[in-house]
C-alpha cells in the first residue's frame, strides 16, 4: 500500500443540521424542556428542524481531528478518524455518532444521538437522526 498524504482540513465550516427526533436529545431542539416556563415535563413528541451550525477543527494529528460544532444554544466537543486518504471521517461525541464523507471544501454527513440531560430515562426516551452539510472558505 503506498502512502497516502492526509490533507489538512479547514479550519472553519459553516453550514446546516436536519434532525428528526423522538423527545428533545438536547437544549438545541425547540421541544427541549428548558423552553417550557411552567416546568411540567412532557413525554417525549416526534419532531424535526434545520438549525444552522459551525465546525471548529481545534486540532488535527495526520488523521486524528478535535472539533467544536456551534449551535444556536451551545457548543459541543467531538473527536473524529479520517479514513486513510482523507476522505471519510467518523466521530463521536458524549451523546451522538456518525459517519461523514469529505470533498474539496464541502462536508456531509449522518448520525444518531441519545438525550443527554443526564439520566437514564432521559437517554433511553429521547434519541434522533440527522444529517448535517458544511463548506468551508478556506
Amino acid at each position: 500500500m503506498k502512502n497516502l498524504v492526509i490533507p489538512m482540513l479547514a479550519k472553519e465550516w459553516s453550514g446546516t443540521l436536519t434532525l428528526t427526533s423522538m423527545g428533545a436529545t438536547s437544549v438545541h431542539n425547540p421541544t427541549h424542556q428548558s423552553f417550557r416556563d411552567d416546568g411540567k415535563k412532557e413525554p417525549p413528541t416526534w419532531n424535526s428542524y434545520v438549525q444552522p451550525r459551525k465546525i471548529i477543527i481545534t486540532k488535527q494529528d495526520d488523521r486524528h481531528i478535535a472539533f467544536t460544532v456551534k449551535g444556536p444554544r451551545a457548543d459541543s466537543f467531538w473527536v473524529g478518524t479520517l479514513s486513510a486518504d482523507g476522505k471519510e471521517v467518523v466521530y463521536a461525541s458524549k451523546h451522538g455518532t456518525g459517519i461523514g464523507k469529505i470533498e474539496g471544501n464541502r462536508m456531509t454527513g449522518c448520525g444518531s444521538s441519545r438525550g443527554i440531560d443526564g439520566n437514564f430515562e432521559h437517554w433511553l426516551e429521547h434519541y434522533a437522526a440527522w444529517y448535517w452539510e458544511f463548506t468551508s472558505n478556506e
